[in-house]
């Protein structure tokens, strides 16, 4: 029996894909049209999983923010961690889209 062969692994698979940041005091203009930059597998149709590191902080403000929620609906499993992240999403995109630079979304992403 022949020994299985390997697969190759790409080298560039953890190479660094994205832009470096500009200086604080530079800022790139944002583009005028909004770019999908995500396959379009992904765009409508099921849910797709995503891993987010948070500052401890605003991780027990979510969860203040879900218990605030489900005590106004009364249903526990309306309200979850992932309706409200979507919904938080969904408000900060839409004002990034209609206000460009002076969005809350891209004032605090810039400052820092």
């Amino acid at each position: 029996m022949a020994p299985k062969k390997r697969p190759e692994i790409n080298p560039n698979l953890f190479a660094r894909t994205e832009a470096p940041r500009p200086d604080r005091g530079q800022q790139e203009a944002l583009p005028s049209e909004p770019q999908a930059v995500l396959p379009s597998s992904t765009q409508g149709g099921k849910p797709q999983k995503l891993t987010l590191y948070l500052d401890p902080a605003l991780l027990a403000r979510l969860d203040a923010a879900r218990a605030t929620l489900r005590a106004m609906t009364g249903d526990r499993g309306a309200v979850t961690l992932s309706a409200i992240t979507a919904a938080a999403l969904e408000s900060a995109l839409q004002d990034l889209e209609q206000n460009k630079a002076e969005s809350g979304l891209a004032r605090k992403v810039l400052r820092s």
